[in-house]
């Protein structure tokens, strides 16, 4: 609720003011602070993701590639999330665009061998699978690792790590 409002709504007398103050008020400034922090955050993510993958691929399939299933995996793990907690605290929040940078790494380093398989002269079919031979374990590892560490977290006794590291975590293997 918006408390500036609120306060109109008490039709006070001419020369009274009114406004709310406190632990309450405090934590409705912080809320919508928050969420212009996340709305920023997310948003930039998304913008910086974009245009380094032009840059580096200069090819809007290239990017469409990647980032599409990027954010498929984003909003499973939102909606699991949304399963598992029954609100996002702050740290949580901000793990899409955490997610988002992290994740497109894996992608680009599968992407960008297939291309240059194919620059070699093999055929789709043998470029793909020289990709997953010379970069799938790689991958597998960098992956398992960050993974492992994101499950570190979810055993902490601070719901915040712990919620952090369970959604990230999940957003991981997604």
């Amino acid at each position: 609720a918006d408390i500036a409002g609120e306060v109109e709504k008490l039709n006070l007398p001419a020369g009274v003011t009114a406004a709310y103050s406190g632990r309450y008020a405090k934590k409705i400034e912080e809320k919508k602070v928050v969420g212009e922090d996340l709305r920023f955050a997310t948003w930039f993510a998304i913008i910086a993701v974009l245009a380094y993958l032009l840059l580096h691929f200069r090819r809007v399939q290239s990017v469409l590639l990647l980032f599409f299933p990027r954010i498929t995996g984003l909003i499973w793990t939102y909606g699991l999330a949304a399963l598992a907690f029954a609100a996002l605290n702050v740290l949580s929040a901000f793990a899409g665009a955490i997610l988002l940078g992290h994740g497109i790494d894996l992608g680009i380093h599968l992407l960008g061998r297939y291309e240059q398989e194919r620059a070699r002269g093999l055929g789709p079919a043998e470029a793909l699978e020289s990709s997953f031979q010379h970069t799938a374990t790689a991958i597998l590892v960098a992956s398992a690792t960050t993974f492992v560490g994101f499950v570190a977290l979810s055993i902490s006794e601070f719901r915040g790590f712990r919620e952090f590291g369970l959604m990230t975590a999940a957003g991981t293997l997604l």
